[in-house]
């Protein structure tokens, strides 16, 4: 992943001043608790949004302050694993990731399958309505 950030944000008695590029190979942060390592991440991810800069993924402006880009999170490509290890801790950091991605392309197909039904039941529905299956009928009394 190419990455490119240049970034100020300001927190109470603390200035994040970022500057860092990296082509394919992997990028480390490193540095004392509570040096920034974290709202760097946040930033790129853009859970945060710095006060200022420019962040750069694959080539794609991602946030710059100056020409007023900002995209959100789910429109970055662009994950973050918490360190406080928020999602399954009985799973590792590669099983954990691959959970979200598996289930991020399952619900794709699904909804493209549902699109492109033609039985009657999804006929004239708005695609964001969900679907009952069959399992949570069956469970309704008469």
């Amino acid at each position: 992943m190419e990455l490119l950030v240049d970034i100020r944000k300001r927190l109470a008695g603390f200035q994040l001043d970022v500057k860092l590029s990296g082509g394919s190979e992997a990028i480390g942060l490193l540095g004392a608790s509570g040096s920034g390592k974290s709202m760097t991440l946040r930033c790129i991810a853009g859970i945060v949004r710095p006060d200022e800069g420019r962040i750069v993924v694959n080539g794609r402006t991602v946030f710059d302050s100056k020409k007023g880009i900002d995209l959100k999170p789910r429109e970055r490509g662009v994950g973050l694993l918490f360190q406080n290890y928020a999602l399954f801790p009985h799973l590792t950091v590669r099983e954990n990731i691959e959970f979200g991605s598996a289930r991020s392309l399952r619900r794709s197909m699904e909804r493209r399958q549902l699109s492109s039904s033609k039985d009657s039941t999804s006929r004239g529905l708005p695609r964001d309505i969900p679907l009952r299956s069959r399992e949570d009928s069956s469970k309704e009394s008469p």
